[in-house]
């Protein structure tokens, strides 16, 4: 891999850590990573509200996970690997995104599905951002 593209990856990966711990430390503030905070956050959003947030984020996640995706184009042996990992990110992305709209008073299991969700996408981005560190470590 050239030097100019392991300098690249690697702030792209020190500033994807930044964006991941921000946003979780946001969500926790919002939240408190608990079942009643998650549901007395979202519950009394109404659809609109949740799309006029959601919208965004499809957007900007999806270009981050395109991008965190492209650079193991760089590796001949990370591809299939690649691969699993970036439909893995997408999907645990679209639930993150999109599994308040299913909150409401009652519904622990979305509560449940949204916490999980975040979870797994937290780690998939954390294991994809050390890898691509790794990566640009190897010569």
């Amino acid at each position: 891999m050239k030097s100019n593209y392991r300098l690249a990856i690697s702030y792209f990966a020190l500033f994807t850590l930044l964006l991941i711990l921000s946003g979780l430390w946001i969500f926790i503030l919002k939240s408190g990573l608990t079942f009643q905070g998650i549901e007395e956050y979202y519950a009394p959003k109404s659809y609109k509200g949740i799309l006029e947030i959601a919208q965004p984020h499809l957007l900007a996640i999806g270009i981050f996970i395109m991008v965190n995706s492209h650079f193991f184009l760089f590796s001949k042996k990370e591809k299939k690997k690649a691969i699993l990992l970036s439909n893995s990110l997408y999907i645990s992305a679209l639930i993150l995104i999109l599994s308040p709209l299913l909150i409401n008073e009652e519904s622990y299991f979305f509560v449940f599905i949204k916490l999980l969700s975040t979870l797994m996408f937290i780690l998939l981005v954390l294991h994809v951002s050390i890898k691509l560190s790794f990566l640009t470590l190897k010569k």
